[in-house]
C-alpha cells in the first residue's frame, strides 16, 4: 500500500528523478532527471544488505575497458535495512527488463518483491563489466585483478539509498560548482581490500562519473585532485522523490 501511494504521488508530479546512491545510504549515487514513465515504477523498495556511498570523498578515477568514459571506484559503507532503488539505474539489462515488467504503475511491487531485490538478496547481481568495473577479489589481504570477463561474476552488494544510514551519518549538504563527481545509485560493489575495510568502508563500488554541478552530502566539494560521491541538483527536488522524505525533513 505504501508503494502504491508513493507511485501515485510520484506520478502526479509529472517527472521522475534519478538520485544517487550514496548507497546508498546514500545514494550515493547522481541521477539525472527522467521523463515520466508510462508503465513501470520509478522506485522500488528492498530490504537487506546494501552499500552507502553518499559520503565517499576519496573515489579513484579510471578509464573503462574501451579507454573512453571514466568510472569512479568509491569506497563505501555496508548498511542493512529498507532501501530504495531507482529502477532506471539498474545496470544489468535482464534485471532491468524483469523489474520493469513486474513492477508497474498499475501493479506496483511491494517490499522486496522486485526482481532486483531478489537478486541483491541472493547475491546474483552481475558485476558491471560493460561499464568498466575492475573485476577483483580479496584473498589474504591481496587483490587479484583481471579475472576473465568470460566468467560470470556477481557483485558482493549494490549501492542504493536508505534513510536510516543517510540520517545516522548526518546531513550537511553543500552545493558544489561544476566538476567531475561520482553517481553511485545502482553501482555494483565488491569487497574492498582489508586495509580499506579496517577504516570502516567494506566495499569498492564502480560509480558513474558526471561533470556538472551537484550537492555533496559530505559537507565539502573536494579538491581538483579528488572526486567524491554526490547528489544531483536541485537537491531538494532530488530528495523529495524518495519515499519518506517529508517525515525525515520534519524530524
Amino acid at each position: 500500500m505504501i508503494m502504491i501511494n508513493v507511485a501515485r504521488q510520484l506520478r502526479t508530479r509529472g517527472f521522475f528523478v534519478l538520485i544517487l546512491s550514496l548507497t546508498a545510504p546514500f545514494l550515493a549515487s547522481t541521477m539525472p532527471l527522467l521523463q515520466p514513465s508510462a508503465s513501470h515504477q520509478s522506485i522500488v523498495s528492498c530490504k537487506g544488505v546494501h552499500a552507502l556511498c553518499a559520503f565517499s570523498t576519496n573515489c579513484q578515477l579510471k578509464k573503462d575497458k574501451h579507454n573512453k568514459s571514466l568510472v569512479a571506484n568509491c569506497p563505501c559503507w555496508e548498511t542493512t535495512g529498507v532501501n530504495y532503488f531507482i529502477v532506471d539505474a539498474i545496470k544489468d539489462k535482464p534485471l532491468l527488463t524483469a523489474t520493469k515488467a513486474k513492477c508497474t504503475e498499475t501493479s506496483p511491487c511491494g517490499l522486496n518483491e522486485a526482481p532486483i531485490c531478489k537478486a541483491m538478496r541472493d547475491g546474483t547481481v552481475p558485476i558491471d563489466i560493460a561499464n568498466g568495473q575492475n573485476i577483483q577479489h580479496v584473498q589474504n589481504n591481496r587483490i587479484y585483478s583481471n579475472i576473465s570477463t568470460t566468467t560470470e561474476m556477481f557483485a558482493d552488494t549494490v549501492s542504493t539509498f536508505s534513510w536510516q544510514a543517510f540520517c545516522s551519518a548526518g546531513q550537511n549538504p553543500m552545493p558544489c560548482e561544476k566538476k567531475q563527481w561520482a553517481q553511485c545509485m545502482g553501482a555494483t560493489c565488491q569487497l574492498a581490500p582489508l586495509d580499506v575495510q579496517a577504516k570502516g568502508q567494506k566495499y569498492i563500488c564502480a560509480c558513474t562519473v558526471l561533470d556538472s554541478t551537484f550537492t555533496s552530502a559530505a559537507g565539502n566539494c573536494g579538491s581538483d585532485e579528488t572526486i567524491l560521491s554526490g547528489i544531483p541538483n536541485p537537491y531538494e527536488l532530488t530528495m523529495s522523490q524518495l519515499p519518506g522524505y517529508e517525515s525525515v525533513r520534519e524530524a
